[in-house]
């Protein structure tokens, strides 16, 4: 189940974006890019045939080899466009007029609530990527790029708020508990076997200990919840 940003911050909900190619004439290459995807969030990269990802993207199998040389070529272009997506998607949720009025705590807890999400939906994906991008240096490129995208932005974002921070060096604390983030939901939702029930806790409970464990490890002290244990999702 994905945890839902809290209603006080409801004008402010994330959202993965999906970004369109370059030619919009390209409607069967869109396909099947979007059915490749699907296909992975429940198969296996290597289990996945060329007439399985034809026949989901109701094409043909004549039109994936007029497009792409084997099924490596499709996955990179899977890569590709998902590392697109993703940039344009932190660029939109790490700008610092979404967040104007908000505490550090909401914009971690937004954040931190996002990124189980994404992860969670997103497991077979990327778990494709991790398995399959390890001997591509290609692939490796592009995650350096967006990661070191996503640290410049995390700074624009926590700048005016550092001063809240009480470790005694904001910025490196803020960008490594964001590492520490990012391995925990990739440990638990990528490199697991079990996937999604790999926690044993819901999206919620998870979204709880990890904004925790971040603000925490910030110095930042954390507030009791007001929401009774009765209320609180269970796994």
């Amino acid at each position: 189940m994905s945890h839902p940003v809290p209603q006080s911050h409801s004008r402010k909900e994330l959202r993965w974006i999906n970004r369109p190619l370059q030619v919009r004439a390209q409607h069967t290459l869109e396909r099947i890019l979007a059915a490749t995807e699907a296909l992975l969030a429940e198969k296996d990269f290597g289990a996945v045939s060329v007439a399985q990802i034809a026949a989901a993207a109701k094409s043909s199998v004549g039109a994936f080899y007029a497009r792409f040389r084997d099924k490596s070529g499709l996955l990179h272009m899977v890569h590709e466009r998902f590392c697109e997506e993703a940039q344009a998607t932190m660029e939109d949720a790490m700008d610092p007029t979404r967040w104007e009025g908000s505490t550090l705590t909401q914009v971690v807890e937004a954040l931190v609530a996002f990124m189980v999400h994404t992860y969670q939906n997103r497991s077979g994906l990327m778990r494709t990527f991790l398995i399959h991008g390890v001997s591509h240096p290609v692939f490796q490129e592009r995650e350096q790029r967006l990661a070191k995208q996503m640290f410049i932005r995390l700074d624009e974002l926590m700048r005016s708020r550092y001063g809240e921070i009480p470790h005694p060096d904001p910025a490196k604390a803020a960008a490594f508990g964001l590492q520490m983030l990012l391995g925990t939901v990739q440990s638990l939702f990528v490199v697991a076997r079990a996937g999604r029930e790999a926690h044993h806790m819901g999206a919620h409970a998870l979204t709880e200990e990890l904004t925790r464990a971040y603000l925490a490890y910030l110095g930042v002290e954390i507030n009791n919840k007001s929401q009774s244990p009765e209320k609180r999702e269970r796994p």
